[in-house]
């Protein structure tokens, strides 16, 4: 399951030294710019390439050290052994491989691909599932969906990483993919007439975003009916609604939660402002299908719900702990949290820390699992940029739910033959329990 980071989603390249490494790199682009003749490889673009990958190797160590606040990165650390990667990189079998492809190639040579791939190629061999490169293209998709707004079709999906199944957990009301007929537990299969069912989210993301106003095909199976369905979706701006909100009956709130990303925090405020004026007597908030988001998000909600104190702690091998805390909230209604297998990172965050404090009563299926932190950093061309794992989390009583989940107070498998919803009926219960 691929989700967003919750972290930093920016960095100031401001350092000397930083400069310095990164006009190196800018010296070999601008030498592969000056290569790129005909449809042969020469020497040159050979040297650019190799030397743009070292350049990135010896890069990555010197962020650590920004990020820790120091000038450089101290001995042991994984920086180290990246820059030992770097030194290691087989120059000879590279320039071999591209030999044989100068001689014997069929087809004319894209060297701005062969150089996109090479950089994929590198962060995924960290052996990191979640560390990824990121092309201007992707980078920009990226930022926009951070921010909230980008064009497409209106969902959320969550890919099962042992599986590769692509599952859409939220359609957004208002949305194309909602106008088409798409519907929450859809499975993608087929994306623009390719059978995506192994392809990594990022992909089949892009290939369903698009220009505005163009369509696209998308093929989905639903198992209520055991059969693909075919649906034409409208690509169009999408404004992401991270917060669905109603009162329910007996003066019941009911807050679902989509991604802690964007607004998200404020639009959480509005919700509760709105059920609170109407007479909220208890609150429901659903994180199910909730993949996580950005730090300062999860923190933002958490500081409108817990009594006070710390909500996470993050350790890494390149900074001092960060413990990461809030003021009291002042909240007092009864609250019940659904979560489940699709509930991952900064939902496990504030999940593990309601249950830590004893704040409220988690329903449902244990939650992904996910207890690392990934860190977004810009490239020196502000157009690109890598995703990577750079620490661990705690929960406030010392939990790190990485790979094993939170386990709900009140353990409910969904069951569609018990009721429209039984999860959020057996909420329900527990809450009016708790509102006696």
């Amino acid at each position: 399951m691929e989700e967003k980071m919750f972290g930093e989603n920016e960095m100031e390249l401001e350092n000397a030294a930083l400069k310095r490494r990164l006009a190196v790199l800018e010296n070999y682009r601008d030498e592969t710019e000056r290569s790129r003749k005909g449809d042969k490889i020469s020497g040159g673009v050979i040297g650019a390439l190799l030397g743009a990958l070292v350049a990135l190797l010896v890069m990555i160590p010197l962020v650590f050290s920004l990020k820790s606040g120091e000038g450089q990165p101290s001995q042991g650390t994984t920086g180290d052994a990246l820059t030992g990667i770097a030194s290691d990189v087989d120059l000879k079998k590279l320039q071999n491989i591209f030999d044989y492809l100068d001689g014997y190639f069929l087809y004319d040579i894209d060297m701005d691909k062969v150089e996109d791939a090479m950089l994929h190629g590198l962060m995924t061999g960290l052996g990191d599932d979640y560390a990824c490169y990121y092309n201007e293209e992707e980078f920009k998709e990226l930022l926009e969906s951070n921010e909230g707004k980008y064009y497409g079709i209106g969902v959320q999906v969550s890919q099962n990483l042992e599986t590769m199944e692509i599952t859409v957990t939220h359609v957004f009301r208002t949305s194309p993919a909602l106008e088409a007929g798409m519907k929450e537990g859809d499975v993608i299969v087929g994306v623009a007439g390719q059978d995506i069912r192994q392809m990594p989210v990022d992909e089949v993301v892009g290939l369903i975003k698009g220009d505005e106003g163009s369509k696209v095909e998308i093929v989905v199976y639903r198992a209520s009916t055991k059969e693909n369905i075919t649906l034409q979706v409208e690509r169009r701006q999408v404004e992401q609604d991270f917060v669905y909100w109603e009162m329910l009956e007996d003066n019941v709130g009911y807050v679902q939660l989509i991604q802690f990303a964007g607004n998200a925090a404020d639009q959480f405020e509005a919700a509760l402002k709105d059920l609170n004026a109407q007479g909220m007597k208890g609150l429901v908030l659903d994180l199910r299908g909730n993949p996580g988001g950005l730090l300062d998000s999860v923190l933002d909600i958490a500081g409108q719900l817990l009594p006070g104190g710390v909500v996470l702690t993050i350790k890494s091998n390149y900074t001092k702990d960060q413990v990461h805390s809030v003021p009291a909230s002042g909240f007092k209604t009864p609250l019940v949290v659904l979560v489940d297998g699709y509930s991952a990172s900064a939902s496990e965050v504030l999940s593990g820390a309601i249950q830590d404090y004893k704040v409220g009563t988690l329903v449902g299926t244990t939650t992904y699992g996910k207890g690392i932190v990934q860190q977004i950093i810009p490239l020196y061309d502000g157009t690109t940029g890598i995703k990577f794992t750079t620490s661990d989390y705690y929960t406030p009583n010392g939990r790190n739910i990485h790979g094993i989940g939170i386990t709900p107070d009140v353990v409910v498998e969904y069951d569609p033959e018990k009721g429209e919803d039984n999860q959020l009926d057996r909420a329900l219960e527990e809450l009016k329990q708790k509102m006696k």
